[in-house]
């Protein structure tokens, strides 16, 4: 009797642990959204005189103005930060969270006609809602329109269309290709390939293929996946290289923590939008799988992944790990990454939280790498700064939405031994 009641306050004691386990980390995820909420001051400040106006309405033209928040910018870590944030409120049933994303495109639409004749070639990279009007790369346009469609579908404004599909035009018919139909840019060199603009194109057009349902759009998604990984791929490492120049046919030197995590956090975007019969889903599933089995084994300790992946020298870095722990988490919920890999994607959350400000006030989260070019020179990656609550903030959020999408629909901590 005493060994069968032993038995009994064990499970019972195993099943309260992992119940406020699970408790936890929903908690930390609605204090960094809440975080989010409470940065994001929409409002506009004079460079030369300090004021600070909540609209430019009924202002004189021509001020010099910037944008107080770096959450309500029009840039592509806003576009990522609007698109978890709708995750979250659609997991939450909780609507803050999914305005957050609508009040900053209402910011935006409600002032961007004030700017529109003062954007200059040499303003535009700090210029308020610039990209709204002037795109020349897919980092002006991409992740941004995939926020807004989100907005979109949350509202059914006929008017944020408009941008969709110039965006989608952009990618579709403006941007620089090789010949074999992949997407480039002109710099370093003209033509390279940046890992990054998987995730600055692909989301969007799965979005716009859903919109509009016109298969085309899935298709150039689905074979930037493919191409990317034909130029990218490091047989040697099982990473992808950040970047591939054509003038050399040669790949750069690193395997960035970030530029990996684009490209994963891409294939997830498509796989929620591209239809369960089309032809090549099921090798998307096969290169996002490969992705996984290939930085499982890079992961630190601490949870963390480096920002060279395959250098253990160099930091350790949030950013990174939480497109990772993103990707794992939401392979295992669809169920087609067997269910023990959500330890590693868990190991990551934790290593994510781990680097959250406790202090209730700041709830700042460090250790991101600050936005990165490609480069030949591998010390450049060794010596990219760290920020706090910088580019990629956004994809944290994703991460924990879908660790709680597991916490919810299992009552065990059954991975941690198969």
């Amino acid at each position: 009797m005493k060994k069968y009641l032993f038995a009994v306050l064990t499970l019972f004691y195993a099943f309260n642990l992992f119940a406020q386990n699970n408790q936890a980390d929903e908690a930390q995820l609605i204090r960094i959204a809440d975080g989010f909420i409470e940065a994001n001051v929409r409002c506009f400040v004079d460079n030369k005189t300090g004021e600070v106006f909540s609209s430019v309405k009924d202002l004189e033209p021509n001020r010099d103005l910037r944008i107080n928040s770096m959450h309500s910018r029009f840039v592509y870590q806003t576009g990522v930060e609007n698109i978890a944030m709708i995750q979250l409120g659609e997991l939450l049933s909780e609507q803050k969270y999914t305005d957050y994303a609508l009040k900053n495109i209402e910011f935006v639409y409600a002032n961007k006609d004030y700017f529109k004749n003062s954007i200059t070639k040499e303003n535009h990279w700090i210029h308020p809602f610039s990209r709204f009007y002037v795109i020349n790369y897919l980092d002006d346009c991409g992740a941004m329109a995939a926020g807004l469609a989100d907005v979109y579908q949350a509202t059914k404004n006929k008017d944020y269309l408009g941008y969709i599909y110039k965006a989608a035009d952009f990618i579709s018919n403006k941007q620089f290709r090789l010949n074999d139909g992949t997407l480039v840019r002109d710099n370093p060199v003209k033509y390279s390939l940046w890992a990054d603009d998987l995730y600055m194109s692909v989301p969007l057009l799965a979005r716009v293929g859903a919109i509009t349902g016109d298969q085309k759009y899935f298709d150039d998604a689905v074979k930037q996946v493919i191409n990317f990984d034909k130029y990218l791929w490091d047989e040697q490492t099982n990473l992808y290289f950040h970047g591939w120049l054509s003038d050399e046919e040669e790949p750069t030197v690193a395997h960035w923590g970030r530029a990996n995590g684009w490209v994963m956090a891409a294939k997830v975007e498509l796989l929620k939008y591209l239809p369960e019969d089309y032809p090549k889903r099921n090798e998307i599933i096969k290169l996002l799988l490969k992705q996984i089995h290939g930085i499982a084994r890079y992961q630190a300790q601490s949870g963390l992944w480096h920002n060279i992946l395959d250098k253990t020298d160099s930091f350790e870095e949030v950013s990174c790990t939480a497109m990772f722990t993103y990707g794992i988490a939401y392979a295992v919920n669809e169920g087609i990454l067997p269910e023990r890999y959500i330890s590693v994607a868990k190991l990551g959350w934790n290593g994510i939280i781990n680097n959250v400000d406790q202090d209730y006030e700041s709830k700042e989260v460090r250790n991101i790498c600050v936005g990165t070019g490609i480069s030949t020179n591998l010390s450049y990656y060794y010596s990219r700064p760290v920020r706090s609550n910088d580019t990629g903030a956004g994809a944290i959020i994703s991460a924990g939405v879908e660790i709680v999408k597991y916490n919810r629909t299992h009552k065990w901590n059954s991975f941690s031994d198969n």
